[in-house]
């Protein structure tokens, strides 16, 4: 692919930063590297990207023309492999131009001290990171089995990945979709990467950016600025203005928390996944056992 140079994502003003300072969390800590990481990954992808994209339709067509021609198995494996691979690789693309305009907009939002779009912002990108990262892991497993002996042996096929890219890649939620394109629920995703180690506090920092969009308590509570003690413990006279009060710095913690999880875990995603392509298209073009 050719690249285009680009610098998406600002680097955070040091007030927002060292206003959720000193901190001993590893995101927040990282933001500026994790956001450096993301443009340079941006920086190289294509200005146009061409996908050589086929309906299943067409596809099944011309792999059973490929077939009836005489194809040789590789040559069939190699029609099916390479079919699934742009698909991924224009997934990628798609996936870190979204993410890194996600990125942007946090940043600019938290510059300019608008605590709710830095919320909404960067829970859609963690969202969009965890589902990257989901379907990475995914289709590396599914491949890593093969063997260039195996591409030439005999057709290799995997409906389970297929189902899988249909409704990651194609995903819809609108009532009229069909159910193949109804991807598993966020949530779930979330909840299984915050079982792996080092990813345990990606959920926690997922439900209270929720908390802060949804209209909960938690996002108009930004607007109390100042509590004072009245008649009684458990009275309280609430200063509500059209500032911020200490409950914008949780907010603000978590949205950089969201803002660095995301940009650094889709770089290593975005790794993962060219390695895996590079490797199978090797497979495919090789005779022997890698």
């Amino acid at each position: 692919m050719s690249a285009s140079k680009a610098q998406m994502v600002p680097r955070l003003p040091r007030r927002v930063v060292h206003a959720v300072m000193p901190s001993e969390d590893f995101w927040i800590n990282s933001v500026d590297s994790a956001t450096e990481a993301l443009n340079r990954v941006v920086a190289n992808l294509p200005a146009k990207y061409g996908w050589n994209f086929r309906t299943a339709d067409a596809f099944v067509a011309e792999l059973k023309e490929c077939a009836a021609a005489g194809a040789k198995i590789s040559d069939q494996n190699k029609f099916y492999w390479k079919d699934m691979l742009a698909t991924c690789e224009a997934y990628s693309v798609m996936c870190s131009w979204r993410l890194a305009e996600l990125a942007q907009s946090t940043v600019w939002a938290l510059s300019r001290d608008d605590i709710h779009c830095s919320a909404l912002a960067a829970r859609a990108s963690l969202e969009a990171t965890a589902r990257y990262v989901d379907t990475a892991r995914v289709v590396s497993f599914t491949t890593e089995p093969i063997t260039a002996k195996s591409l030439q042996e005999r057709l290799c096929v995997s409906h389970e990945l297929e189902a899988i890219l249909v409704k990651t890649v194609f995903a819809s939620r609108l009532p009229d979709s069909e159910d193949i394109y109804k991807d598993t629920n966020i949530v779930t995703v979330l909840q299984r990467i915050s079982k792996v180690r080092g990813q345990e506090s990606v959920f926690r920092t997922y439900e209270l950016l929720c908390e802060a969009a949804h209209p909960n308590f938690l996002g108009r509570s930004i607007y109390i600025t100042e509590s004072t003690q009245a008649s009684r413990p458990g009275h309280e006279i609430r200063t509500i203005m059209r500032g911020r009060g200490p409950t914008s710095i949780a907010v603000t913690g978590a949205a950089i928390q969201a803002l660095s999880w995301a940009c650094i875990t889709h770089v290593t995603a975005f790794g993962l996944m060219q390695e895996t392509i590079r490797s199978l298209l090797a497979r495919l073009e090789s005779g022997i056992t890698l």
